[in-house]
């Protein structure tokens, strides 16, 4: 079994987290609750939608990422911890707000400071700060997660500032590897096993050439779909993901006083 210790979530609950979150860092916009909320809920979504080990994007940076023009989603490739065969990561865009990877994305780079992420070395530009100051990012996103357990669960952090954003379907004793059991129960339901462990990353005995259909971006688009909230492929089935919305009709037209809506961007985001 996959990580039998650790009770099972799903789809409904990973969206009731990044909703309770959302409405926390917006309740307190204007400070540092604003970007630890946003940092929480993007922690969560994203492990959820690569059904991943907390290890595996705890040493994400900008410069490692990359972008697929053709299926319009982001990739890259990572080292596992528990076996020798790497693993393609793939955030796409979301059925809905609050599964969407792109939505939480944004979210996250319009409250963080810039001197949170900012380094001279491009290399460590990190796409998840609190994650990166840990040897062990699993706990810290249980820890996140059992923040929003009701008080008096087994489990229950007790932290009062998140008191009026539980999520009260949360099972108790919830923790990081809930995510990833709940997100391969998902995906073994929707498609066949040589889909699903292109996702989980699990050893799946196959030719070379199955090995090497495994490492591409396209093999990870049915596990991509389902665990962003959208109905699955047909069974054997593959095809694209949800595209994240396109403002490119406005990139070069002048917005305010010649500033083009590129630059005012870079500066909302912290691009530049």
């Amino acid at each position: 079994k996959i990580d039998e210790s650790a009770p099972e979530i799903g789809l409904v609950h990973v969206q009731a987290m990044v909703r309770a979150y959302s409405l926390y860092a917006t309740a307190n916009a204007a400070g540092a609750r604003a970007r630890d909320g946003h940092a929480r809920k993007f922690s969560i979504l994203s492990l959820w939608h690569v059904a991943g080990r907390s290890g595996e994007i705890g040493s994400l940076s900008y410069k490692k990422l990359d972008w697929d023009e053709e299926l319009q989603c982001v990739h890259v490739e990572v080292a596992q911890m528990k076996t020798t065969k790497t693993k393609r990561l793939v955030f796409s865009a979301g059925a809905n707000r609050h599964i969407c990877w792109f939505t939480a994305l944004g979210d996250r780079l319009a409250t963080e400071s810039r001197e949170a992420w900012y380094e001279t070395n491009e290399e460590y530009h990190w796409l998840f700060p609190d994650l990166t100051g840990t040897t062990t990012p699993g706990h810290r996103i249980g820890e996140y997660m059992k923040a929003l357990l009701p008080h008096g669960v087994a489990g229950s952090s007790k932290k009062k500032e998140f008191e009026h954003y539980v999520v009260e379907s949360l099972p108790e004793n919830v923790s990081a590897a809930s995510i990833r059991t709940g997100a391969a129960n998902k995906l073994h339901m929707h498609m066949p096993e040589e889909f699903a462990c292109t996702t989980t990353g699990h050893h799946l005995q196959s030719t070379a050439h199955q090995q090497y259909i495994n490492a591409t971006t396209a093999n990870c688009m049915p596990g991509a779909v389902v665990l962003a909230g959208f109905p699955a492929f047909g069974w054997g089935q593959s095809g694209e993901c949800a595209k994240p919305p396109s403002l490119a009709a406005l990139d070069d037209e002048p917005l305010v006083r010649g500033l083009t809506f590129d630059k005012i961007i870079d500066e909302l985001y912290r691009v530049s």
